[in-house]
């Protein structure tokens, strides 16, 4: 029964961490801890360009360093994350103004994506859409890590599907 009841505890702890959070923030922003004026989306900028062909690319810390400034975890903490949703960086970074303008540029965006996608089944660039695309829907992380690799796996599935496509006619042409 305890592993159980611990279970249960864990999954509705998961289920509401972007509230908690929300809440968090919410109540310590901007009287104790100031508004992050846009710091958390420097690193987006660093995401397009994979690793392969920028040695030092500095790396990710922003669920560490959110959760160490709200005070979540510990200061010596260098290793553990704490998710920080995208409402919730909307937030910390510029208040309700934040969430009210991010919102709208994020519907805006999605909006975008999805009248220019060819929903055409028989279109493989429909395929490597719906896989590349699909996690920016989830928004529990903070958005360089959900806007992050789009560009890298959409080349790379549109490539490997491409290749595959090529490679199955000069086999059926061969046959």
């Amino acid at each position: 029964y305890n592993s159980k009841s611990n279970f249960l505890k864990r999954n509705f702890s998961r289920l509401t961490h972007s509230f908690q959070s929300l809440v968090i923030v919410t109540t310590l922003s901007p009287e104790r801890i100031p508004y992050w004026e846009g710091y958390s989306y420097k690193i987006l900028i660093t995401k397009f360009v994979p690793r392969i062909f920028w040695e030092d690319k500095p790396s990710d810390t922003l669920g560490n360093e959110f959760g160490v400034r709200y005070k979540v975890l510990f200061d010596n903490n260098t290793t553990t994350s704490w998710n920080m949703p995208v409402l919730n960086e909307f937030y910390v970074n510029f208040g309700i103004i934040g969430i009210v303008l991010g919102m709208f540029f994020l519907g805006a965006i999605y909006n975008l994506i999805t009248l220019s996608l060819n929903y055409s089944h028989k279109n493989y660039l429909f395929l490597v859409s719906f896989i590349t695309l699909y996690p920016l829907f989830y928004l529990e992380s903070h958005l360089s890590l959900t806007f992050g690799a789009v560009l890298q796996t959409f080349l790379f599935l549109y490539l490997l599907i491409f290749l595959f496509k090529k490679s199955l006619l000069i086999i059926k042409k061969s046959s």
